[in-house]
């Protein structure tokens, strides 16, 4: 690009100075100036394109040093960020230099286009502190599933894709991506559910009345099985127990003693954090549980149906 500029700038001066010396002056300044402009927009070019292959190189040498988890950019993306918005300074100097803007002309419209930009672009610049608050603050990064619930009907939850300068890409569980203003950041809530240590089981079986007398019974089996189980974490809270008053069971509020049986609450905690594998886990358990009470001869309760005569 610099030797094509340089080409046509002599390709255009020379005619000019040959057959035009009167206004070979003035159309040999405004050339300069586009030529400067040419020169200093390939050094622009150059310089992004040389942070966005730095950048690419860092990574894949980072992920051939990471073989298990999720690889962890956040220390590269931050640096790189910061790289980029000093290129942007860079390059709006550069532009201005190229048509020979004074320094002091470039102050006073530095200052003057900031205060307006405070005062009318406030969202803009939240959106812009709110990415550099994801960046820098390290709570969450790309590839983190994330949750948050900004009001009773605004939520979202999904996996980060891309942190931008103004918002930030989350795909939800469809793989969809939503656009976040990085605003959002900055006033509310975030769940990083990826970085979750366990996840619970809370569940409840209902037991005929007819077996009441085996309830103590059914509460030891369970609590062996879930005590036996190496994926359930023995030093979080485990517990086997009547459910409470006031708890939601088949889309009806009940508590210990429901309208079709007793009801039995189970509580523990998995150490397996990705989904497929705590459903196995959970799985497992589930089915422990429905083999141990066959072999004491007890039946779940049947949700009772009532029939109605007209």
């Amino acid at each position: 690009m610099v030797i094509w500029s340089y080409f046509i700038k002599t390709c255009v001066d020379l005619p000019v100075i040959v057959h035009l010396p009167d206004y070979k002056e003035v159309i040999v300044s405004y050339s300069d100036k586009i030529f400067d402009f040419c020169i200093y927009l390939a050094i622009i070019i150059s310089l992004f394109r040389f942070l966005y292959k730095s950048k690419n190189i860092v990574i894949e040498k980072k992920k051939a040093q990471t073989k298990d988890g999720y690889d962890d950019f956040r220390d590269i993306n931050a640096i790189f960020k910061a790289l980029e918005l000093g290129a942007i300074v860079v390059s709006v100097i550069l532009i201005l230099a190229a048509f020979r803007v004074p320094l002091t002309a470039l102050g006073a419209f530095s200052g003057v286009a900031l205060a307006g930009l405070t005062l009318s672009q406030s969202t803009l610049l939240t959106n812009l502190f709110g990415g550099l608050f994801v960046v820098f603050n390290r709570k969450y990064s790309e590839g983190d599933i994330i949750s948050s619930e900004i009001n009773s009907t605004i939520k979202f939850s999904g996996t980060i894709k891309k942190i931008g300068t103004l918002t930030t890409r989350v795909d939800n569980s469809e793989t969809a991506p939503m656009h976040i203003p990085n605003s959002v950041f900055l006033n509310t809530c975030i769940t990083t559910t990826s970085r979750r240590t366990h996840r619970r089981i809370v569940q409840f079986i209902t037991i005929d009345y007819k077996y009441i007398d085996k309830i103590p019974i059914i509460k030891q089996k369970i609590l062996e099985i879930l005590k036996s189980h190496p994926n359930i974490d023995q030093n979080k809270t485990l517990a086997v127990s009547l459910a409470s008053g006031g708890t939601n069971i088949s889309g009806k509020l009940e508590g210990s003693f429901g309208s079709s049986g007793i009801n039995i609450q189970i509580y523990a905690m998995v150490n397996k954090v990705f989904f497929s594998d705590f459903i196995n886990v959970q799985d497992e358990i589930f089915i422990n549980i429905a083999k141990e009470l066959n072999d004491l001869d007890i039946d779940f309760a049947i949700n009772p149906v009532t029939l109605h005569k007209y």
